[in-house]
């Protein structure tokens, strides 16, 4: 089992800040074990509709002022692909009238975790799925590497 600390310090550290092959492989096997970790245990997606697309955490997750996020599959055929539904339908009958959820640190706890769901299972349910999530890990990695130069570097007017 992967600690929180080590979960953290995969997600937080490693992966934006690795420069070497052999660091980066380090840093990804570290991040995928913390992906795969059992820190919090989650409720099991749940395939519904006619089409059998997977709810993850099987549920909607209700929010601070009463919005409703479901992480739904997505049909995308190019590739994994997931939705994110706002429900306002509760939060309206409450009084509340932005579209924005509000989440405080379990709601957002539950929704990494049903993120985590959809992330973890591109592997075993897509063909080339290992190859795709290091792809989007690169992605990220490039990201935030991009992001940091131009916070160190930035262009004077």
């Amino acid at each position: 089992m992967t600690t929180f600390e080590e979960w953290w310090t995969a997600w937080s550290v490693d992966r934006p800040t690795v420069r070497t092959v052999e660091a980066r492989t380090a840093a990804e096997e570290a991040w995928e074990a913390a992906l795969a970790s059992t820190w919090p245990p989650a409720p099991e997606a749940v395939r519904e509709g006619d089409r059998g697309f997977y709810t993850y955490l099987g549920r909607p997750l209700m929010t601070t002022y009463g919005h409703e996020i479901t992480v739904r599959e997505s049909s995308a055929a190019t590739g994994p692909h997931v939705w994110l539904f706002i429900d306002t339908l509760q939060a309206r009958k409450m009084g509340v009238t932005s579209p924005d959820p509000h989440l405080n640190l379990a709601q957002a706890i539950g929704l990494r975790m049903a993120l985590e769901q959809f992330i973890t299972e591109v592997p075993e349910r897509w063909q080339s799925g290992r190859q795709m999530l290091k792809d989007a890990l690169a992605k990220v990695t490039d990201a935030f590497e991009a992001e940091q130069k131009m916070i160190d570097s930035p262009e004077e007017d």
